[in-house]
């Protein structure tokens, strides 16, 4: 039986052969990862941007702040205290970044002390992005946060 003796030759091979491995791995990682698109109708909805842009300056605009709070099972949204008072409209989406499926809308409808609840105990924990597009009176407003349900 012959000895095989380790030389440079040996090396070159165990590194092309460790390289292709680490290609192959990664592109087979790679084909099996989930990638949702924000939304579906991506291009049309970036054209009619400009408005959100114009609904986020109006938000900047008002002396009070939409505040966001988080209970152990709730989120509650305070709305302005200039705006009470006012018909207040519009929807919430609960986005979800790692996974669409798991996105929630609702409707605004907000009590007297201008306050939306919402549970979150069914919620996924991990990052979510809180996206208000809300009227009220005659302006129209838009808010966006990142929230962490825990």
């Amino acid at each position: 039986m012959k000895k095989i003796k380790f030389n440079w030759g040996w090396g070159i091979a165990v590194f092309y052969t460790a390289f292709v491995l680490f290609l192959i791995g990664n592109v087979l990682f790679s084909f099996f990862q989930r990638s949702d698109l924000v939304t579906e109708d991506y291009y049309n909805e970036e054209l009619a941007y400009q408005e959100t842009i114009h609904k986020a300056e109006r938000v900047n605009r008002l002396e009070g702040r939409l505040n966001i709070v988080q209970g152990a099972n709730t989120i509650a949204i305070q709305f302005p205290e200039e705006v009470k008072g006012k018909k207040i409209e519009g929807n919430v989406l609960l986005y979800r970044p790692a996974d669409a499926s798991a996105d929630k809308y609702f409707k605004i409808n907000v009590n007297e002390n201008n306050f939306q609840v919402f549970e979150s105990r069914q919620m996924v924990k991990g990052l979510w992005v809180m996206k208000i597009d809300w009227s009220a009176g005659d302006s129209t407003y838009y808010n966006e946060e990142k929230i962490t349900i825990q």
